[in-house]
C-alpha cells in the first residue's frame, strides 16, 4: 500500500512539474531553447565517452602539462577554468598533478599579446576556484613565486581599462592567500617578496593619484562621511564580484592586505 502511494505521489509531481514547465516555456520560449540544449548535450555525451567530464578534464590536463601550442593551451585552461568552478574533484587533480604550478610558471613567460592575457585571466580565475577549497591553499601558499607572479600582473596590467578583469581577479587571489595565510607564511613574503609588496603598494598609489574623485565610501571599510585618508581595516573582506566602476579599488584591497603581511 506505501508503494502505490509512493508511486501515486510520484506521479502527480511529474504531471505538475509538466505543467509548470509548459506554462514557463510559453511565456519564456528562450528557457524552452535552453533546456533543449541541455537535453541534447547530455545524449550527446550518453553516446560518447570523450565529452565526460573525466575525459575532458583529463585531455585538458594533459594539454596543459605537454603542450606548447598556445592556442591548445588557452583552450585547455578555459575549459579547466569552467570544470574547477562546477567540480572540486577537478580541483583536486589540478594539484595533484602539478598544474597549479605550471599555471604560475607560464604567468611569468607571458607577454601582454592578447592570446596571452587570455590564459592569464582563465588560469587566474581557475586558481580562484582552486583557493575557495582550504584543503588546496597550500599548493598556493607554497609555490615561492605565487606573490612576484600576481604582483608583476597587476603591475602590467592596472594602466589599461581592459584588462582591468586580471587586475581584479590578481588582487581578489592575492587577498584570499593573505586572509587564509598558514603560520610563517607572512614572515616568508616579507623577506622573500618585500620589492613585491612595494610594488603593490606604488601601484594603488599612482592609481588614487589618477582618481582622486573617487568617492570614500566605496572603498572598502570606510564608513559613510570618512575622508580619502581615514584608516581602513589591514585585512578587507575577499571580493565576492567585481564592481562595474573598478579602478583603484581591486589594487587598494591587495594592498590592505600585503600591508596587514607587514605588520
Amino acid at each position: 500500500m506505501r508503494l502505490v502511494r509512493w508511486m501515486i505521489r510520484r506521479i502527480q509531481a511529474r504531471m505538475r512539474a509538466r505543467r509548470t514547465r509548459s506554462r514557463v516555456y510559453k511565456r519564456m520560449p528562450r528557457l524552452a531553447e535552453i533546456a533543449s540544449r541541455a537535453e541534447k548535450a547530455r545524449l550527446a555525451a550518453l553516446a560518447d565517452p570523450s565529452l565526460w567530464l573525466c575525459n575532458r578534464t583529463n585531455a585538458a590536463l594533459k594539454t596543459l602539462l605537454s603542450s606548447t601550442v598556445l592556442g591548445d593551451v588557452m583552450r585547455a585552461v578555459s575549459s579547466l577554468e569552467m570544470f574547477t568552478l562546477i567540480a572540486p574533484y577537478v580541483c583536486e587533480r589540478m594539484v595533484a598533478e602539478g598544474a597549479v604550478h605550471v599555471l604560475l610558471d607560464s604567468f611569468a613567460r607571458s607577454n601582454r599579446s592578447p592570446p596571452h592575457l587570455k590564459v592569464i585571466g582563465h588560469g587566474l580565475r581557475a586558481l580562484l576556484n582552486i583557493a575557495k577549497h582550504e584543503a588546496l591553499r597550500p599548493s598556493l601558499h607554497e609555490h615561492p613565486d605565487v606573490v612576484p607572479a600576481l604582483t608583476d600582473i597587476v603591475r602590467q596590467n592596472y594602466d589599461k581599462p581592459a584588462s582591468h578583469g586580471l587586475l581584479w581577479d590578481a588582487t581578489a587571489l592575492l587577498v584570499r592567500l593573505a586572509q587564509h595565510a598558514p603560520e610563517g607564511w607572512a614572515a616568508r613574503v616579507r623577506t622573500e617578496s618585500s620589492k613585491h609588496l612595494k610594488q603593490l603598494e606604488s601601484v594603488h598609489a599612482m592609481l588614487m593619484r589618477k582618481h582622486p574623485d573617487e568617492p570614500a565610501a566605496s572603498k572598502p571599510g570606510a564608513k559613510p562621511g570618512a575622508k580619502p585618508g581615514a584608516t581602513r581595516p589591514a585585512m578587507p573582506p575577499a571580493p565576492s564580484s567585481r564592481p562595474t566602476n573598478a579602478t583603484a579599488q581591486p589594487v587598494d584591497l591587495g594592498a590592505q592586505s600585503m600591508r596587514g603581511l607587514r605588520q
